[in-house]
């Protein structure tokens, strides 16, 4: 499951210049919900996996807003 996501969020976040960010937000959502529904369900495993995910996620988010305003300085 999280392979899948991890898939989908960095296609849309690497895929151009321009990402589309109302998808990766969804898809941060969705992974957030599923994170406190797997820690009320007593999932901890599951529930790591899912921090996990967004954890690496903000990583890869915040490289790619880096990478985007450092373009935007060097062409100013």
């Amino acid at each position: 499951m999280f392979l899948g996501y991890s898939s989908t969020l960095s296609g849309l976040l690497f895929a151009e210049d321009d990402p589309d960010v109302m998808a990766i937000s969804m898809d941060l959502l969705r992974l957030d919900v599923l994170q406190h529904a797997l820690d009320e369900l007593g999932a901890t495993v599951e529930s790591r996996y899912a921090r996990d995910a967004l954890c690496t996620f903000a990583g890869q988010i915040m490289a790619k807003a880096s990478a985007i305003v450092g373009t935007y300085l060097a062409r100013r």
